[in-house]
């Protein structure tokens, strides 16, 4: 299971990675392997599913056929993320917290966007790099 504190470590390292922060990011960015999450097939058009990646949890988007993969943990207090296919936004049940198909705070009290990992579809395979 993971941790709420193996959780924020995995958003500050990536978001110190994606920002270039210092060499420490550098050399974290430079060991990161590529790591499948999913298969497009699993994800049609206009639907989401739930996933891991380094053991915390991902929730991979297909936006008008393009793949995005966020973490799944919201920015306020840490509960997972779920996919709302009506409303075609990323609510918290937690404390109704929303998000975009960007990732960006709609409504509610997360202080932050979602983080937005980088990723590419391979030969059908979802992978984070």
């Amino acid at each position: 299971m993971t941790t709420r504190r193996d959780a924020l470590e995995i958003l500050v390292g990536g978001a110190m990675a994606a920002l270039g922060l210092g060499h420490a990011a550098e050399g974290l960015a430079a060991s990161q392997e590529r790591v499948v999450v999913g298969r497009l097939e699993d994800v049609p058009p206009g639907s989401a599913l739930a996933a891991e990646y380094r053991d915390a949890p991902v929730l991979l988007l297909n936006v008008d056929g393009e793949i995005r993969v966020f973490s799944a943990i919201c920015m306020h207090e840490g509960c997972t993320v779920e996919w709302d296919a009506g409303q075609e936004t990323i609510v918290c049940p937690c404390h109704d917290g929303r998000y975009d198909l960007e990732g960006n705070v709609l409504s509610g009290p997360p202080p932050a966007p979602l983080l937005r990992f980088e990723s590419k579809v391979v030969d059908g395979a979802i992978v984070v790099l």
